[in-house]
């Protein structure tokens, strides 16, 4: 079933880490030419996306294991930044139907 004119499962591709850490960190620009990615962390975070973007206590938070997906245009990044004393790695795989 489709949710908002948008395929439930997606096929799952590349994926980019970046380490979270009290700074933030940028992924590469992605590239995927669908515009979906699939993003997951092993610890909670704050995030951030955009052509040059700095993730800050005041961004979007993504929980700990939590999958969201995301519909972003190519050569955009994800920004990271650990949220309170938690630090990990953060997943961007790339998806298409």
């Amino acid at each position: 079933m489709a949710i908002g004119g948008y395929p439930t499962a997606f096929k799952l591709g590349d994926t980019q880490t970046v380490s979270v850490g009290s700074s933030s960190a940028q992924s590469n620009a992605l590239t995927n030419n669908m515009n979906h990615y699939r993003v997951i962390s092993s610890c909670d975070i704050h995030i951030e996306i955009g052509e040059n973007p700095t993730a800050t206590t005041g961004s979007a938070l993504l929980p700990a294991y939590t999958i969201e997906y995301f519909f972003i245009p190519e050569s955009m990044k994800i920004a990271v930044l650990k949220f309170a004393t938690q630090s990990g790695t953060c997943y961007i795989t790339d998806c298409t139907r």
